[in-house]
């Protein structure tokens, strides 16, 4: 499932990108860069989402806290080239609309893994204790 949801962020970043390329070239923000970062940022971000569900899941504490910032990182990247790229030709509005974007899609990313981390202990509690006598 893990390389599933890499892929389908790998496939989702390229067609953002491709999306957006005549609004970025509108506002002289180099698409092929935004491009560049945002699929090569897409694979070390889905791995670290699913290395910090895995982190959780066996309590290893210490890959879940670098695996965070390896997915911090990842995801901050592309859009802060946005707004350093875009920082004179980008009216205030657009400036302020990426960032409730990043703020709502970080939450919501957030969240999808608490679902995830949380997910895999219903099935541990319900299951038959064995007693050995």
């Amino acid at each position: 499932m893990g390389w599933a949801w890499i892929a389908v962020l790998c496939g989702y970043s390229l067609a953002r990108a491709v999306v957006a390329w005549p609004f970025l070239a509108h506002y002289h923000i180099d698409p092929a860069i935004f491009l560049v970062l945002d699929v090569g940022t897409a694979y070390p971000l889905g791995l670290a989402q699913v290395r910090i569900v895995q982190g959780f899941r066996t309590s290893d504490f210490a890959a879940v806290q670098m695996w965070s910032a390896v997915a911090g990182i990842s995801f901050v990247l592309p859009y802060a080239y946005l707004l350093i790229a875009g920082h004179q030709a980008l009216p205030v509005y657009v400036k302020a609309g990426l960032v409730a974007v990043v703020a709502l899609i970080a939450t919501a990313s957030v969240l999808r893994l608490r679902q995830a981390c949380l997910a895999d202990e219903v099935p541990a509690a319900l299951e038959p204790v064995t007693v050995e006598h």
